[in-house]
């Protein structure tokens, strides 16, 4: 995958996973612009491009499996220059879509 000229690649998703994780605590704390840290699963038996998100050392999820491709090659070509935030909350949503997440990755 080639990154645009411009120094940042952004992406945009729902967060699925919600419902299968144990966060409902913890889930009352998330607020908008709250920073996540994205770990790449290449192990994964179900999906070897997963890449699961944690907010404040505990798992949220996942990205969705139609945008995690672009993502873990990002961290396949060893770029880790990446901001990923919690850009929006919808709690009239179905659990799997109540968080946006946004990424921003800086080219070295």
């Amino acid at each position: 995958m080639s990154l645009p000229q411009k120094n940042t690649y952004r992406l945009h998703c729902f967060q699925p996973g919600l419902q299968y994780a144990e966060i409902l605590e913890h889930w009352k704390l998330v607020k908008i612009g709250d920073a996540v840290d994205l770990i790449p699963e290449p192990e994964n038996k179900e999906n070897q491009n997963a890449v699961k998100v944690v907010y404040q050392g505990k798992p949220l999820g996942y990205l969705p499996r139609s945008e995690n491709r672009p993502i873990a090659d990002i961290f396949k070509a060893g770029l880790k220059s990446y901001r990923a935030k919690i850009q929006s909350l919808y709690f009239d949503n179905p659990l799997f879509e109540q968080l946006e997440i946004s990424l921003t990755v800086k080219k070295d």
